[in-house]
C-alpha cells in the first residue's frame, strides 16, 4: 500500500513491530519478503531472530520455546550443528566416539537419540547418546521384567515402551510400559492389549510403531507363500483399538498425524504391481486411498519384500527432561520404502530404495478426489520420488537409517548421508561462496538401470548428499539420530557410536 507521499506503507511500521510480525512466517514466505522491498531485504538478512527462524528450516530443526537460551546464542549453536553435519568428510571432522557392546538379546534400536537393547529376554538397556551443541548428557539405565520379551519400541518423548511379550499360545500380548521404570506408563489407563494370532507353528516378526497417542504393532508370517499379516492400531493411553485389519501389508509406517501408509505386499505367484495404501485413522470407515508404487512388473519379475522407515513419528516431541535449544522439525517427514525384487528367469535379487516426502505425498492424496481410490504411478511417482538400486540386503533386522529428512547408507566402504530436506537444497544452490566439495546437489532426473518393469522409472525428487570419513564394512549395517551415526559391527558384536 502506498502513503500519500508515494513511500511504501510499510516506511511507516517501527522496526520491532515489522520483526514480529516476520517471526511468525514461515521460511519460504521469508524468502518471499526479500524480494518485496530494500527495507524486508536488510531486516530477513541481518535480523538475527530472522536469521534463527531461515537457519532451522535450512537444518531441519524447531525451535524449543522452553529453552531460555537468546535467539543469538540459538543461532551460534545452530550454524556450528549445521557446518558439523555439513562437514563429515573433512580429516578434521571430530566426534565423541565410543563403543558398545552388543548383548546377548533378541532386540535392539535406536530412536530418539536413545541406543536400546535386550539384555538376555528380561531386561532392556537404555543408553541416552550425549549431544554437547544441543545441552543432552550421557545417561544409561537398565529395566528387568518378569516376563520373556520377544519385541520392543521406545519414545523417549512420551517416556514410552512398547513391549509385546513373548508367549507360547496364538495370544500376541502388548503391554505400555514406562521406559524410566519398566513399570505400567502413568498415562495407560490399561497395561496390556492383546490379538490372536493365526497359528504358533509358524516364525513370525513384528514391527512396531509409535506416534503420539497411537502405537501400531504389525506381525507377519514368514517363509509362507499366503504371507499372512495382522496389524493392530491402539490409542496406548486408553487401550482402544482404533483400526485392525488382517491383510498382506508387510510393512507400515505412520504418515502425518492421522494417517497409516502401508506397504501392500504381492506373493511371488501372482503378477502385480505393489502399492502403497493410505488410511485415515479419523475416519476409518472412508475407502483407503491406494497409490501404484511401480508400474506393472515385467516378465518372470516379483517382489517378495517390503519395508517402510520413517522416523520420529510427527507428533513427536523431546522428553520433558530435555531441554535442547531446538530439536527435529515436525514439518516433514523422509518416508523411504526399501524393495526387494527378484527375477526368476535370471536368478538374481535386486534392492531398490524409493525416497519421499511426507509433504509432497500428502498434496498428492490431498489434491485427488475422494472418488478417486486409486491413484497410479504416473500421476505422482515421478515428481514425488527419488529410486535408486541399493547394494544393501537388509536380512529382516529393524533398519534405524532414517531420522527427520535424512538417511544413512554405505557406499563405497564409508557412510553417506542422503537428505532431501528442500529448505537445504534451495539454500546450497543459491549463488555465493564455493560450495562444499564433501556434499553434492542432486537436481538431474535418474532411471533405474535394471529392466524390472514394463515401464521406465524415471524420478525427480532432489536430495543431496553428505560423504563422511567413518570407514564401514561390507557386513556391517549404520544407524541415524539427531545427533549420532552408529555402526552396528555384527561380527565384533559391538555399535561403534559416534555422536557431534
Amino acid at each position: 500500500m502506498m502513503n500519500s507521499k508515494g513511500s511504501l506503507f510499510l516506511d511507516l511500521l517501527p522496526t520491532e513491530l515489522l520483526v514480529g510480525i516476520l517471526e511468525r512466517l514461515p521460511y519460504e514466505d521469508l524468502l518471499s519478503c526479500k524480494a518485496v522491498c530494500r527495507r524486508l531485504y536488510t531486516l530477513v538478512k541481518e535480523c538475527t531472530s530472522l536469521q534463527y527462524t531461515a537457519q532451522l528450516a535450512i537444518t531441519g530443526m524447531e525451535d524449543n520455546p522452553r529453552n531460555t537460551l537468546s535467539k543469538s546464542d540459538k543461532l551460534i549453536r545452530l550454524k556450528d550443528y549445521r557446518r558439523i553435519w555439513d562437514n563429515l568428510a573433512a580429516e578434521d571432522a571430530t566426534f565423541y566416539k565410543q563403543h558398545v557392546p552388543i548383548r546377548d538379546g533378541p532386540a535392539w534400536e535406536l530412536t530418539g537419540g536413545v541406543l536400546s537393547q535386550n539384555v538376555g529376554s528380561r531386561a532392556i538397556e537404555f543408553k541416552q547418546l550425549p549431544s554437547r551443541l544441543r545441552g543432552i548428557e550421557e545417561k544409561t539405565w537398565k529395566v528387568e521384567f518378569g516376563f520373556d520379551i520377544r519385541d520392543f519400541t521406545a519414545d523417549p518423548g512420551q517416556d514410552l515402551l512398547v513391549v509385546v511379550q513373548a508367549m507360547r499360545k496364538k495370544e500376541c500380548r502388548v503391554r505400555f510400559l514406562s521406559m524410566s521404570t519398566g513399570q505400567r506408563h502413568r498415562e495407560a489407563r490399561h497395561e496390556t492389549v492383546s490379538f490372536e494370532r493365526r497359528t504358533i507353528s509358524r516364525p513370525s516378526t513384528h514391527e512396531i510403531r509409535v506416534n503420539g497417542p497411537y502405537v501400531g504393532v504389525l506381525v507377519k508370517e514368514i517363509h509362507t507363500a499366503a504371507g499372512w499379516c495382522h496389524l493392530s492400531v491402539w490409542d496406548w493411553r486408553t487401550a482402544e483399538e482404533v483400526y485392525s485389519v488382517t491383510h498382506r501389508y508387510w510393512s507400515f509406517c505412520f504418515f502425518q498425524d492421522c494417517f497409516l501408509l502401508l506397504a501392500e505386499f504381492t506373493p511371488p505367484e501372482v503378477q502385480s504391481q505393489g502399492s502403497l495404501v493410505v488410511v485415515d485413522l479419523a475416519n476409518t470407515d472412508a475407502p483407503p486411498r491406494r497409490l501404484d508404487l511401480l508400474p506393472c512388473l515385467a516378465g518372470a519379475t516379483s517382489i517378495y519384500n517390503m519395508e517402510l522407515l520413517c522416523e520420529p513419528g510427527s507428533r513427536w516431541a523431546p522428553p520433558s527432561g530435555q531441554n535442547p535449544p531446538f530439536h527435529v522439525s515436525r514439518e516433514d517427514r523422509l518416508i523411504v520404502l526399501l524393495v526387494h525384487v527378484t527375477d526368476d528367469r535370471l536368478a538374481e535379487d535386486y534392492a531398490l530404495t524409493f525416497s519421499m516426502l511426507a509433504s509432497k505425498l500428502a498434496s498428492y492424496v490431498d489434491k485427488s478426489s475422494a472418488e478417486k481410490v486409486n491413484i497410479p504411478w504416473c500421476d505422482w511417482g515421478t515428481d514425488t520420488c527419488r529410486a535408486t538400486e541399493s547394494a544393501f540386503f537388509w536380512e529382516g533386522i529393524w533398519p534405524c537409517c532414517v531420522y527427520g529428512t535424512k538417511h544413512v547408507v554405505q557406499e563405497d566402504n564409508h557412510v553417506v548421508i542422503y537428505d532431501f530436506n528442500p529448505h537445504a537444497i534451495r539454500e546450497q544452490l543459491l549463488p555465493g561462496p564455493s560450495p562444499n566439495g564433501n556434499v553434492e546437489v542432486v537436481t538431474l532426473r535418474s532411471q533405474l538401470e535394471e529392466q524390472l518393469f514394463e515401464g521406465d522409472i524415471i524420478t525427480t525428487l532432489p536430495f543431496r548428499k553428505i560423504k563422511t570419513n567413518l570407514a564401514i564394512s561390507e557386513i556391517d549395517s549404520v544407524m541415524l539420530s539427531e545427533d549420532t551415526i552408529v555402526i552396528v559391527e555384527d561380527e565384533r558384536e559391538k555399535f561403534r557410536i559416534a555422536s557431534l
